[in-house]
């Protein structure tokens, strides 16, 4: 019998986590300080990450890329948690959500402004498609 993986189930379980992190954030905040919450966010993930790691016997990166990972890790996720996870004590679940579907429009233009990458047409159609979606959202929940 020939196993043909189907990944659609990790980027449900992906999707699902995403979405509901900020309802569970704003549920953890009546407990927890903000940033103890950014960090046992990614503990727990480090720890999963590093489970699976060993599982699957993945090497560690090389030692002059060790700079690179806790530069990128300090300044784009624990930066960015710290910040969400503040933010997130001043508004509600929905109107973060909202200005974090902003990522990946933001995420493009960011590429094809400072490292000159060619978008297609469909993918400018993709982001403004998602722009006129936030812009419903937006007009829906006032």
């Amino acid at each position: 019998m020939n196993f043909k993986p189907n990944y659609h189930i990790f980027a449900i379980i992906s999707v699902l986590g995403w979405a509901n992190g900020f309802v569970f954030t704003r549920l953890a905040l009546e407990y927890f300080q903000p940033v103890s919450i950014a960090f046992l966010r990614y503990l727990l993930g480090s720890l999963v990450l590093l489970a699976v790691a060993i599982i699957l016997k993945i090497r560690p990166p090389a030692r002059e890329d060790w700079k690179w990972v806790i530069l990128c890790g300090m300044s784009g996720f624990a930066v960015y948690m710290t910040i969400f996870v503040l933010v997130s004590v001043t508004i509600n679940a929905s109107t973060s959500s909202v200005i974090i579907s902003t990522v990946p429009i933001f995420t493009a233009l960011m590429a094809w402004l400072f490292l000159k990458e060619k978008l297609k047409s469909i993918q400018c159609f993709a982001c403004g498609l998602e722009l006129l979606g936030i812009f419903v959202m937006a007009l829906i929940s006032v």
